[in-house]
């Protein structure tokens, strides 16, 4: 008699045991709160267990028997309605690396991914100035030295001087010195654009649209950060940093844009004119 029940107790924790595994495998915990919760209900079980066995051990009475079941049933019950009925949050699309509540500096993000990027770089750009992007890559030090040597690729959307788009953003960030800020910045970029030509290692093309944009992307490689325009300064709104990664889709959407712009967008120059002055100009005969 004493063999069958230790017989029927084993079996049934085992079957007990192989549930919840299954359970675990199927549904595993997604952060350090639900393992927790996990380890704590498989400890009552087992706590539960040793329990029953104790019962049938040093009595055969059917009271201690139901009442050791009963303790095995409902702790496991508990266990798992933990594993199973947790809420779990929302998983993020699996191209989202981080969300910040405001932009990190432009600047010391392009140096991290300069620095870990092997080979030849990449880069796309679509703001209203992007003067940021300016400076990483021909005037700061940290960022320029991290390019030396290297092949870089580099295209750059930006607010066409004097369209509709720059009012706009004047307008909606109530500041005076975008109109400013986009003359000075396309006369750098033209002046960049004349001075890569010359260098083997060097792509540059920028191109102009008239719309005020919607959003500020910088890709470097395989990552991107990105931010909507919220009729404020870009620093000032919710980022994303993405990865690119197959069957993830947010990255792609985004990229997809910037190349929709790129290719088609209505009033987009085919090239940033050549506003820059020529290097070394002489000066006529006679002149001032």
């Amino acid at each position: 008699m004493i063999t069958q029940q230790w017989t029927l107790a084993l079996t049934i924790d085992g079957v007990i045991f192989t549930l919840l595994a299954l359970v675990i495998a199927i549904r595993p915990p997604r952060n350090e709160e639900h393992r927790r919760l996990a380890m704590a209900g498989l400890l009552w079980l087992a706590a539960a267990m040793v329990v029953k066995l104790w019962l049938i051990y040093h009595s055969f009475g059917w009271v201690e028997y139901v009442v050791a079941a009963a303790l095995l049933i409902t702790l496991g019950f508990g266990t798992w309605y933990l594993l199973t009925k947790i809420k779990y949050p929302p998983e993020l699309p699996g191209d989202i690396l981080e969300i910040h509540q405001t932009r990190l500096f432009t600047d010391n993000w392009l140096k991290e991914r300069f620095a870990d990027e092997s080979g030849a770089i990449s880069i796309d750009a679509i703001g209203v100035k992007l003067e940021t992007v300016y400076k990483s890559v021909c005037i700061l030090e940290d960022t320029v030295r991290l390019l030396e040597g290297r092949q870089v690729s580099l295209r750059i959307l930006m607010l066409k001087d004097g369209s509709v788009g720059v009012d706009a953003r004047a307008l909606l960030e109530d500041r005076n010195d975008v109109r400013g800020g986009v003359q000075t910045l396309r006369r750098n970029w033209a002046c960049l654009l004349r001075d890569w030509q010359q260098n083997p290692l060097r792509t540059l093309e920028v191109r102009e649209f008239e719309f005020s944009p919607p959003i500020f992307m910088l890709r470097v490689g395989d990552r991107m950060l990105v931010n909507p325009y919220l009729a404020t300064m870009g620093y000032n709104a919710v980022t994303m940093l993405l990865e690119r990664r197959d069957g993830a889709s947010i990255f792609k959407q985004y990229q997809d844009f910037f190349d929709r712009v790129w290719d088609e967008g209505s009033g987009l120059s085919t090239a940033l004119p050549a506003a820059a002055p020529e290097a070394d100009a002489a000066v006529p005969e006679g002149g001032v």
